[in-house]
């Protein structure tokens, strides 16, 4: 499967209206020096609005597989809470 069909389904799963994605800009950057500008630009940060969970995705080089990460943390998040 490709990342963007893959990230489409997820988002899909939760609804675009339940999940808010932000994306490190570059006057967010903690010190203009950093060496690994790509790591530093892949950060993702993604909000379940209905239960609040936030996940932050930085694991991998880029936006797209850091969102797809953070969003299927918060589905095993959730399916935690639903059977616990």
């Amino acid at each position: 499967m490709e990342l963007e069909d893959e990230f489409s389904q997820l988002e899909d799963f939760f609804g675009k209206e339940n999940i808010n994605i932000e994306y490190l800009t570059p006057k967010e950057m903690p010190n203009p020096e950093v060496s690994n500008l790509a790591k530093v630009f892949s950060k993702v940060q993604i909000t379940h609005l209905p239960s609040g969970i936030i996940v932050q995705g930085i694991q991998y080089d880029t936006q797209l597989e850091n969102a797809i990460y953070a969003l299927k943390e918060i589905k095993k998040q959730l399916s935690r809470i639903k059977f616990n």
